[in-house]
């Protein structure tokens, strides 16, 4: 553990400084998260969504690319479906263990109830944005054939839709990131949404 912190300090010298400062913030929130916040009900899973948010801010301060606020609220609520999914998932094994209670975890079973809506209501609000996205100013000037985004919209939206689906079903038995690396329509949807960015950009012809 010694030798991974020292290296890191090293790494440390060679990054942007924003970056830096970026990476101690995740280390003290991931550490918090940690030793307490997970078994904090509704503040974990916002937890949860701001890590996954931060990492793709870390990125942009190593490149220096620009991140628009479409990009941070699209993450957000994103992220945040996918914690709801988490826990949703965690909760209906706790329901075939017969259990009341998540080990470690504040929630009860009966908290399907507010935690499932949630999660859904915050996948159709991150599709959501990409659809008032597309209409925005900073779209017609990056996309020669911005209309074509609109594919990405209704692909996205079966993908959120199956995932709470199997979810809801009790099929998600594992973080629901693992799971979306493992999953082969995950790949298919992300192909094609590469395809609709490619077909959509400047270069189009």
């Amino acid at each position: 553990m010694i030798w991974l912190v020292a290296l890191v300090c090293c790494i440390a010298f060679f990054i942007p400084t924003n970056a830096v400062y970026i990476l101690i913030f995740y280390y003290l929130i991931t550490i918090g998260y940690s030793l307490k916040l997970k078994s904090v009900p509704i503040l974990d899973i916002y937890i949860l969504s701001v890590l996954y948010s931060v990492r793709v801010v870390m990125g942009q301060s190593m490149t220096n690319i620009t991140i628009s606020a479409w990009l941070i609220v699209f993450c957000m609520f994103f992220f945040l479906s996918l914690a709801c999914l988490k826990r949703v998932s965690e909760l209906y094994q706790v329901q075939k263990s017969n259990q009341s209670l998540a080990k470690r975890r504040g929630y009860e079973v009966g908290d399907l109830a507010v935690l499932a809506p949630t999660g859904i209501c915050c996948a159709l609000i991150s599709v959501l944005v990409i659809g008032l996205y597309i209409n925005s100013d900073q779209v017609k000037a990056l996309y020669q054939h911005p209309e074509y985004i609109w594919f990405t919209v209704f692909v996205l939206l079966f993908w959120k839709m199956r995932l709470w689906f199997l979810g809801m079903r009790g099929l998600i038995n594992q973080d629901p990131v693992i799971f979306v690396i493992k999953d082969k329509i995950t790949y298919v949807v992300f192909l094609l949404v590469l395809i609709t960015a490619i077909l959509a950009s400047q270069n189009v012809i």
